[in-house]
């Protein structure tokens, strides 16, 4: 009887395979023609047929059970086998157009009401033309005929109706927002400025004139490195360049998210003064007015008129590459000013928009890079490295100023294989689709974090930085190969730290908090400079390495720039100075994660204790009573958990923050920055979009 069996289960697993395959082949096809794609991209054609026809052929068995179970589909099984390749066809195409119609024209996530409804509607057409299967040729025969099937047909709107108001009213009683971020599939391709010409010639780094390597750890909290005493070891070669190098274990960053705190490292200001960051609706307004351009964005990029510490370089004779690995460092916002080379190739595969890999994903079996390695619009620090050793191998023994951003220790927290099991808590069975809704949940304070859940959260995190440290150390090794290592000035820091639970957030750029703004900062100076390694505790930040790069070629910051930078040289502690960390409101993440974010942070930090002050804010940014001042223990509490009670060193703070502002000089939008090409600007926020950072 067994042999029987499998011609009968073949059948009907072709029924369903061949004509999803088409389904497939013409999903993929679609999507490859609204994208930008490459080459690379054509991988995703076999893919989309391969997955669509293996879940196609598994689907004809329910569907075949389906028209077992009613006479009205044939009284013989031949009959039923007959129609299974067109209802499994008509079943799967409208799975399709239902997904795509939610996540690739809306851009919402399925489980949204519009996306509840809209696939409430596929559904009940699904089934009614399913229904309709045996007698649609009926439609075009007898009179008689005709009427029996329209009668029928309209016999079966009420249920099919019914069909699709369940799952609206379960979005209706559900979801307390609909009005979600939509984003269309864009690559970023804009140039960025024009550099400076070099009034110096470029030759090879000596002891007046050493290379500069600034690296930033996207994305990478300092407590979480075993170099800063972490009990893993997630950091063995940043262990290793800390014996060449300064540590300092008191660094902070300018502000919880990527574009401020990248400005401030290059141009030596503030977020408050150089401007860089998310507008809200009435900056945004202001600038329209100001210029009557259609500027379709919400993040205002680093100013063109503030010159930058690769424009400086590039002035004095160095070659100045940046190769950047997350979509906020698309050249449109800013960071590529000065640089000659400026490396912003992040590919957004359309694999994963497809139908057969979104069920795969969510509900059959994660799909790791590991195996499908489709672009998600970001490097792995093994691709980073492979862009820059190509250039140094174009550039050999010539004076350089490099610029390296590492993302991999960003979500969403996705290992290699050979580091996602190395430590506890990775064994937990996630699915990362449910586990990225989960972390939105927390972040509007509907849900919580389990044990397991932040045991499996640290264990990624802590695997993506290996990894990323492993990498790192292959760039060593490639500038010790190369004989550029004792001559070089090399700065390791991250822009930003990270949220694992703390504060009941998970993520970053919602607070100034130490989670998201303490970083590690490792500094090795040029052998011959006789700088002895060791570690420093006083309190350092970003716009200090503007002073400390030119403090080093001994360049006058006021003759490079223009103006003096807000922040002094990192071997300077004959005082304290300004550490201030910023984030200002956005409306997308007001009305994407509530009210609560409805403000602006400060955090001022000493050498012993930090002031947050929290600001409230209306729709239209004007405050709402007096700010909230909270005074922490830096030493003791570094995650800022318990306030301190001590008001006159809160009032001392408060005091010098108020001061430091009315005394700073404030942004203001140069013509230059107004007139910038909208166009460039919406196909960077759309990129944003498509990797899924915005949503």
């Amino acid at each position: 009887m067994i042999h029987k069996r499998i011609p009968r289960l073949l059948v009907i697993f072709l029924a369903g395979a061949i004509p999803c395959a088409w389904i497939g082949f013409a999903e993929s096809s679609w999507l490859l023609s609204m994208s930008k794609h490459t080459a690379h991209d054509l991988a995703v054609l076999p893919f989309g047929v391969t997955a669509s026809s293996i879940l196609g052929g598994l689907f004809a068995f329910p569907i075949y059970l389906l028209l077992h179970s009613h006479r009205r589909f044939g009284a013989s099984s031949n009959e039923r086998i007959n129609l299974l390749p067109k209802a499994v066809f008509i079943a799967w195409l409208g799975l399709v157009v239902a997904t795509d119609w939610v996540r690739v024209v809306l851009w919402l996530p399925i489980t949204s009401p519009e996306g509840l409804n809209i696939f409430g509607w596929v559904l009940a057409a699904t089934l009614l033309t399913l229904w309709f299967l045996p007698t649609l040729p009926n439609l075009f025969g007898s009179r008689v005929a005709k009427e029996r099937s329209i009668s029928s047909l309209f016999a079966w709107c009420i249920p099919l109706v019914l069909a699709w108001l369940a799952p609206t009213l379960l979005a209706d009683s559900v979801f307390s927002y609909s009005d979600l971020p939509r984003q269309n599939a864009v690559m970023a391709e804009q140039a960025g400025p024009q550099p400076i010409a070099a009034d110096v010639p470029n030759g090879p780094a000596n002891d007046a004139r050493p290379n500069v390597v600034l690296i930033t750890l996207d994305t990478t909290r300092a407590d979480h490195l075993s170099v800063y005493g972490y009990d893993r070891d997630t950091s063995p070669r940043l262990e290793e360049f800390a014996k060449e190098a300064i540590r300092f274990d008191h660094a902070w960053s300018a502000s919880s998210w990527t574009v401020p705190s990248h400005a401030s490292m290059l141009t030596g200001l503030f977020p408050f003064s150089h401007g860089a960051r998310y507008k809200t609706s009435a900056e945004h307004q202001a600038e329209l007015d100001a210029t009557f351009a259609d500027h379709n964005t919400k993040i205002r990029p680093l100013d063109p008129e503030h010159r930058t510490v690769s424009e400086v370089m590039l002035s004095h004779g160095y070659r100045t590459a940046a190769f950047v690995a997350g979509p906020y460092l698309y050249a449109y916002f800013g960071m590529a000013q000065g640089f000659e080379s400026y490396d912003d190739r992040m590919h957004v595969s359309v694999a994963p928009r497809l139908t057969a890999y979104y069920l795969l994903n969510r509900f059959v079996a994660e799909l790791e890079p590991d195996y499908f390695r489709f672009g998600h619009g970001y490097l792995r620090a093994e691709d980073v490295n492979e862009n820059v050793f190509q250039w140094l191998d174009q550039h050999p023994n010539e004076r350089q100023f490099l610029f390296v951003n590492y993302f991999d220790a960003h979500d969403p927290y996705w290992p290699v294989k050979e580091t996602r099991h190395r430590y506890p808590g990775s064994e937990l069975a996630v699915n990362k689709e449910e586990m990225n809704d989960k972390f939105k949940a927390i972040t509007t304070g509907k849900d919580t974090l389990s044990s397991a859940e932040q045991e499996w959260l640290h264990s990624q995190y802590d695997a993506e930085i290996r990894y990323m440290d492993e990498h790192l150390g292959k760039l060593f090794d490639r500038l010790k190969r190369d004989e550029q290592w004792d001559n070089s000035l090399i700065i390791i820091t991250a822009d930003h730290g990270e949220h694992l639970g703390e504060h009941g957030l998970v993520g970053h750029g919602f607070t100034v908090s130490a989670s998201s703004t303490h970083i590690p900062l490792l500094v090795k100076y040029p052998k011959a400079d006789g700088v002895r390694a060791g570690v420093r505790d006083y309190p350092v930040h970003h716009v200090d390495f503007a002073a400390t790069i030119f403090e080093r070629l001994g360049l006058d910051a006021i003759a490079e720039l223009g103006h003096p930078t807000q922040g002094r040289s990192l071997l300077d502690d004959s005082k304290e100075h300004t550490v201030l960390s910023e984030i200002y409101r956005d409306d997308w993440r007001v009305e994407r994660f509530g009210e609560q974010y409805s403000r602006n942070q400060f955090a001022w930090t000493t050498q012993k204790v930090r002031l947050i002050e929290t600001q409230t804010l209306d729709d239209s940014s004007l405050p709402i009573g007096e700010a909230d001042l909270q005074l922490f223990d830096v030493v003791a509490d570094q995650i800022d958990k318990t306030p301190l009670l001590d008001q006159k060193k809160q009032a001392q703070l408060a005091l010098a923050l108020s001061t430091w502002r009315k005394a700073a000089a404030p942004f203001v939008p140069s013509t230059f920055l107004l007139q910038l090409d909208s166009s460039a600007a919406s196909a960077a926020e759309a990129a944003l979009g498509e990797t899924g950072y915005a949503d």
